[in-house]
């Protein structure tokens, strides 16, 4: 099958093209120009240089495929503007979503996340969870989200729209924080650890991407795709301390303040741009969201392979193998 991927550099698109490499698809990437297309060319892929700005250039990567998974966006951790969320979360979504229209593609599957959620205020919040988006990522998938129903209600585009919960795994920048502090003992912890998360490993999200792209046709349909273990903060930290051989040594700060500091702050972004990645890191400590997979095991057969000892331990030692734990 010929296969579309935007995002295929990016933590989830690089295993994701590995495991449709091993199903023998034909893939094509598109890929922005800062980023070196050489190994994904030495794979096999073809490689349309631009990303999803570009209009043009996101025609000439969907043209003759027939499934396409759109992953490129801007995600939290960096110092970005809003207009940037905006650019690349909404209006590349409508470059994507115009080109399969245009460009006659069979399926898209749409990777979103649970974040669309906020902080849903309920226990095993599922697909129909209100949405209460607070920040410019959180509003801006939500509108791509949008992007898609419009194109399937007007347009007839079959589509999924996959709900992750957040991702950890082998060499991911955005969770390697966690693990150093704990692996250096200077952990700064807010509030008492007792929230809950909900973890996806990145293989088990890719699985999930792969069956929502056998979904077809679909009207837009939503599924939660996530890890179905639930640690507290606490329980988390000392998977890792003990994967890591060291004791969890833990600076614990009091909430209230960083909870008032990052409302105020979220209420003035509008103003002043999107809040710093120290705000929206609150959330990891405080937000303790946890979602129901039961319609994605339901429905399209999901089931979580990666146990949250195993998918720490390989996480560990991914960061070892990378001379930075």
């Amino acid at each position: 099958m010929k296969v579309t991927i935007t995002g295929a550099t990016g933590f989830v698109g690089e295993r994701l093209a590995a495991s449709l490499l091993e199903d023998g698809d034909e893939l094509r990437a598109l890929v922005p120009p800062s980023i070196d297309p050489e190994p994904l060319l030495r794979r096999g892929f073809e490689v349309i240089a631009g990303d999803v700005r570009d209009r043009s250039a996101v025609e000439r990567a969907l043209a003759g495929s027939e499934l396409v998974y759109h992953l490129a966006a801007v995600v939290p951790g960096a110092a970005r503007t809003r207009a940037d969320y905006h650019a690349v979360n909404v209006g590349g979504t409508e470059n994507v979503v115009r080109a399969a229209v245009s460009t006659g593609v069979r399926h898209l599957v749409h990777c979103s996340t649970v974040a669309v959620h906020g902080s849903p205020h309920c226990t095993l919040a599922d697909e129909q969870a209100p949405l209460m988006p607070v920040n410019a990522y959180q509003t801006t998938k939500l509108a791509a989200e949008c992007v898609v129903d419009r194109a399937v209600r007007a347009d007839g585009l079959s589509a999924v729209i996959a709900r992750l919960t957040p991702l950890y795994g082998p060499a991911d920048r955005r969770s390697f924080k966690l693990f150093r502090d704990v692996a250096r003992g200077r952990l700064l912890m807010i509030g008492a650890g007792i929230r809950r998360r909900q973890l996806t490993y990145v293989d088990d999200a890719v699985a999930g991407l792969k069956l929502c792209a056998a979904r077809v046709p679909s009207p837009g349909e939503r599924f939660i795709i996530g890890g179905e273990e639930r640690p507290t903060v606490n329980e988390l930290v000392s998977l890792i301390a003990g994967e890591l051989g060291v004791a969890p040594r833990i600076i614990r700060l009091p909430s209230a303040p960083f909870a008032l500091g990052a409302a105020l702050y979220r209420s003035l972004a509008g103003r002043f741009g999107p809040p710093p990645g120290l705000v929206d890191r609150l959330d990891f400590f405080l937000a303790g969201d946890t979602y129901d997979v039961s319609k994605a095991r339901r429905e399209l057969g999901f089931r979580s392979q990666v146990s949250l000892r195993d998918g720490v331990r390989r996480t560990a030692a991914s960061y070892r193998e990378m001379g930075i734990l």
